[in-house]
């Protein structure tokens, strides 16, 4: 009697460990896909960002590029950007960076583009990267006192986690 219910015990538990170990493989394969593709879309996502960058300098009237992307050591390294500057075709502008940076706004959080300039430790508002027009204009003008100047004050202390040695070309 002790021996049949052992058997069936050993059995039952095989089968467990095999239904948790297909849900565990299954899983882990499900992660490993979700890393793969954020790796894969990594480059991607700094060239999208580039684009917008770019788009609103060209808007501002800045005769500047971006020239590379710029990793950095912070906390803000998924909100915040850098990428160092270029005039033209000439190479990377030293001491210059356009850094974007997801801002909330009563609206919600918008990518603001800001400018800074490593010489001067000074940062100056680009605009906003999805906004065009007079509604870029006034929530520029809802934004300015608070939200904006806070972010002015605060990039040179994240400019200063920038690793260099690790830039990537765009």
């Amino acid at each position: 009697m002790s021996d049949s219910f052992d058997n069936e015990s050993k059995v039952f538990y095989k089968k467990l460990l095999i239904k948790y170990g297909i849900l565990t493989g299954i899983i882990a394969v499900m992660f490993g896909l979700l890393v793969l593709f954020c790796l894969i879309s990594r480059g991607s996502w700094k060239r999208g960002l580039s684009a917008q960058v770019n788009s609103v300098l060209e808007r501002c009237g800045e005769e500047y590029r971006t020239f590379e992307w710029i990793p950095s050591d912070n906390g803000f390294s998924d909100s915040a950007s850098f990428y160092s500057l270029s005039a033209g075709e000439q190479g990377r502008e030293k001491d210059m960076y356009a850094v974007i940076i997801r801002v909330t706004t009563i609206y919600g959080p918008l990518p603001a583009v800001f400018v800074y300039n490593a010489k001067s430790d000074s940062s100056s508002f680009a605009g906003f990267a999805d906004l065009e027009g007079p509604v870029a204009d006034k929530m520029t003008a809802i934004a300015e006192p608070s939200v904006i100047e806070f972010w002015k004050k605060r990039i040179p202390s994240i400019a200063q986690t920038l690793k260099h040695e690790k830039a990537e070309r765009l």
